[in-house]
Formats: structure tokens, sequence, C-alpha cells
């Protein structure tokens, strides 16, 4: 199967429609820095065991901020952090955490 690039643009632009109708205006991750990841190269490949790794939100937010100045850099990486995101986006969507 294949998706072009506007169609990606597409489903992205839809979703961030139905997060701001929903009330989202931001991401939270307090309390919640760590999480577990498949190293990219496992993460498609299913004939040895995945190598897990540590991300941390509060690095993939501030590397990701980074791409909003006049000098960005844009790596695969960043790709990689902003999958990150919206992982914590969808399960803040399906249990929301509780905020005093």
């Amino acid at each position: 199967m294949k998706i072009s690039l506007e169609e990606v643009e597409q489903c992205f632009a839809i979703l961030i429609k139905m997060l701001r109708s929903r009330g989202v205006a931001g991401i939270d991750t307090s309390g919640r820095d760590y999480y577990w990841c498949v190293l990219s190269g496992d993460s498609l490949e299913f004939e040895d065991e995945a190598k897990i790794s540590v991300g941390s939100l509060e690095d993939d937010l501030l590397e990701l901020q980074k791409l909003t100045t006049e000098d960005a850099f844009p790596t695969a990486v960043d790709l990689e952090r902003f999958a990150a995101v919206f992982r914590l986006l969808a399960e803040d969507f399906f249990d929301p955490p509780e905020r005093e």
C-alpha cells in the first residue's frame, strides 16, 4: 500500500482539527517524561527480538521546538520524536491524565 505525502498532510490537518475541536490546546508532559520505544531498525523486523530503548518526551519536545527557528535542521530522528508526541496525544485522548 502507498499513501502520498499530500494525503499524509491532509490526515495530519484533520487530526489537528479534531484535537482543537476537543479542546486540546497543547501537550502537557507533567509527571511523564520517559517512555519505552522500539529502535527504528527493529520495529518492522520480526526475525529477532526487538531492542527496546528509553525515550524522553521532554527531550523530544525541546528538540522539536528547535524546528520552529529559522536555522532549523530537521532530521529523521525528528520524525521519531514527532511520533512519540503523537503517541502521547493518543494515550491522553483515550485515557486523559488526571490534573489538579
